[in-house]
């Protein structure tokens, strides 16, 4: 990963998109500290990693601590609401709380309910096209 981002940097990217677990499936944090000092001054997006983890809000402490982090991706919206909500509540407003994943334009409004994050991904949102 790390030529990745030595290859992203030669653009005008704003942010990456990354993910990195140990065999027990937490988040390998001394891995991405590595990988987000290389990317510095990029801001990073943890994505899908975080939601395979046993231990997800004890990641996002880690995570926490890391300082160009801007954002995790939680890809199973509506079954994972309550994690969303305790992800959310204890970053802090520090990492922005991305819901994904089965999010329509017919369910947004449930989801919006029942999730405390203001920043959804899901290409389904605007209906069809």
């Amino acid at each position: 990963m790390m030529k990745e981002i030595k290859f992203s940097q030669q653009f005008p990217l704003k942010e990456l998109v990354l993910g990195v677990s140990k065999p027990n499936g937490r988040l390998n944090i001394e891995d991405i500290r590595l990988l987000c000092k290389k990317a510095y001054p990029q801001k990073i997006t943890i994505h899908k990693a975080i939601d395979l983890s046993p231990q997800p809000l004890e990641d996002l402490k880690d995570l926490l601590e890391i300082e160009n982090i801007t954002s995790v991706l939680m890809p199973t919206a509506m079954e994972d609401h309550e994690v969303l909500n305790k992800l959310s509540k204890l970053s802090e407003g520090k990492i922005a709380i991305i819901a994904a994943g089965k999010i329509t334009n017919n369910n947004i409004k449930q989801v919006a309910s029942l999730i405390h994050t203001t920043v959804f991904h899901e290409r389904k949102i605007v209906g069809q096209l």
